[in-house]
């Protein structure tokens, strides 16, 4: 845990495949706008990466080599998300699409996925079945597709998604309308789904590790804590 001194308020996180750098949402003290910082773990030294400030910055994920960095935009006056794309050394960015909601580069490089959800509050991001939807995009923007629907989620916050490391399958977070969630796995050849969790708790990230572990934030001891458990299941 670090505090990035002249940043008032910082988003979720993304770490680097080598460890050696973190790139990160933050809004400025000065002009209250937010853009996307990229730090060195060794010594901590950070410069901003975006030039087109946002009303707020989501999520992030670092591409494989580290050279592009996706994250979902959200604008204020529209009332829209954009899934945004720009080169680690920094530049304009490019929007990929709208409707976009946590995006994860596939392990190989070649796919963004995201996430869409059901019921929108006030921005604009509906799925058109009205349910959770994971989809996937190309880097260039191009072959945006629907990947699965997940049948069962219908909450307005979507919370995760991961690729495995072959890209095969695709870990999640289901939603619950008793308000919990479980990690859940899909086969995206054959369409198997596997639940992992059933804890009945607040379930909140989830990360598909290189070993077969899969790590997710759950409240289930009481806290909220971070937990990992085999892809496999146990």
């Amino acid at each position: 845990s670090r505090n990035v001194g002249v940043r008032s308020l910082t988003s979720f996180p993304a770490l680097s495949r080598d460890g050696n750098s973190i790139v990160f949402p933050a809004k400025a003290k000065d002009n209250g706008t937010w853009d996307i910082y990229l730090m060195h773990t060794q010594t901590l030294k950070y410069r901003k990466v975006t030039q087109d400030s946002s009303d707020y910055i989501g999520q992030v994920d670092l591409s494989r080599d580290g050279g592009q960095i996706v994250y979902t935009s959200f604008n204020q006056r529209s009332l829209t998300i954009q899934l945004r794309i720009v080169s680690a050394e920094g530049g304009e960015s490019r929007v990929l699409t709208d409707t976009a909601f946590g995006p994860k580069w596939k392990p190989d490089g070649t796919r963004i996925g995201y996430m869409r959800w059901g019921r929108p509050k006030e921005y604009t991001v509906a799925s058109t079945s009205g349910k959770l939807e994971i989809w996937s995009i190309s880097q260039d923007g191009t072959d945006n597709r629907i990947e699965f629907t997940d049948t069962v989620s219908t909450l307005d916050d979507p919370k995760a998604m991961s690729w495995s490391p072959d890209g095969g399958s695709i870990a999640w977070i289901r939603n619950y309308p008793q308000q919990y969630g479980e990690v859940m796995v899909r086969e995206l050849a054959t369409g198997k789904e596997r639940q992992l969790t059933f804890d009945r708790r607040s379930a909140d990230e989830v990360s598909w590790a290189s070993n077969g572990e899969i790590l997710f934030v759950s409240n289930k001891s009481g806290t909220t804590n971070l937990w990992t458990l085999p892809a496999s299941g146990g």
